[in-house]
């Protein structure tokens, strides 16, 4: 993995050209008064990293699972920026809205979008590439992995 983020002329071409599909879910617990979120790392059809983790951040409460939606590609497009700083993303997720705000497709009314929003074009903006949004009938693996990864029991 390191000899890809090394900057030289050769790594760099090759970079400037790799996608990485970053798979996203989350979920939200009312009985622990958290969200969920999990994140899902794809190079060249393989599994490279996944996460999960739960949060609390009561500005986002009222939002539920959609806190979890937003975290996981945050946190994922952080972990990709640190990893693969050149790399393209292809963000795979379930609510629409995680696209639809960052394409300016939605206006971002709640603090939750806007903050969300503000977040990427802070940091990461560039990065999503391309889109695809996946469902409870989708076929890919990957996909229903990191939906079970978000869920809190």
């Amino acid at each position: 993995m390191d000899t890809l983020i090394k900057k030289n002329n050769n790594t760099t071409k090759e970079m400037d050209k790799m996608t990485i599909e970053l798979y996203t879910e989350g979920s939200y617990s009312g009985a622990r008064k958290c969200y969920g979120f999990a994140y899902l790392i794809v190079l060249d059809g393989k599994e490279i990293y996944c996460d999960d983790g739960t949060q609390n951040n009561p500005r986002y409460q009222a939002q539920w699972n959609l806190a979890g939606k937003t975290a996981a590609v945050l946190q994922g497009l952080k972990w990709i920026k640190e990893h693969y700083p050149e790399a393209h993303v292809e963000l795979h997720y379930s609510y629409e809205g995680v696209a639809n705000w960052l394409e300016y497709k939605w206006a971002a009314k709640s603090i939750l979008a806007q903050d969300y929003l503000s977040i990427y074009k802070k940091h990461y903006k560039g990065m999503i590439t391309s889109y695809i949004q996946e469902n409870k009938s989708s076929s890919s693996v990957h996909y229903h992995k990191v939906k079970r990864m978000a869920s809190i029991v």
